[in-house]
């Protein structure tokens, strides 16, 4: 038995809110979604090949927002080209800087205040 994938899934307040800032803001299509006469309740959105989804709040929950104590760390080929188009659409947590653990990456903020970072490996210092 082998894993094959992770695909993160998260919880949103505000689903519509969601799906627009990762299609519109991060460039993400939406692969499936479920709605009821609410409206959207579940996605599935990808760019390339990353994947997360969204869901509801789950109504059995005590929390009183939306919560994710973590980073979704992103591998892009270029961070420099994906920070020049996003560093004016987002809220930036940290800039583009190479860290001592051997990446070079920068992280923004969503609309649900969950940390998204973009890295690649660093360039070895001379």
């Amino acid at each position: 038995m082998k894993l094959k994938q992770l695909i993160p899934m998260l919880e949103s307040d505000d689903m519509e809110a969601t799906i627009s800032f990762y299609t519109e803001t991060l460039g993400f299509k939406i692969y499936d979604k479920a709605q009821n006469e609410r409206g959207v309740y579940w996605c599935s959105l990808y760019r390339d090949d990353a994947e997360i989804m969204f869901t509801d709040r789950n109504v059995h929950s005590k929390e009183k927002k939306a919560t994710f104590n973590g980073v979704l760390y992103f591998y892009p080929d270029n961070v420099n080209e994906l920070w020049e188009e996003l560093r004016e659409k987002v809220k930036v947590e940290w800039e583009p800087q190479d860290f001592g653990y051997g990446m070079y990456d920068f992280a923004i903020r969503d609309n649900n205040d969950f940390i998204l970072a973009f890295g690649q490996v660093a360039e070895p210092q001379k």
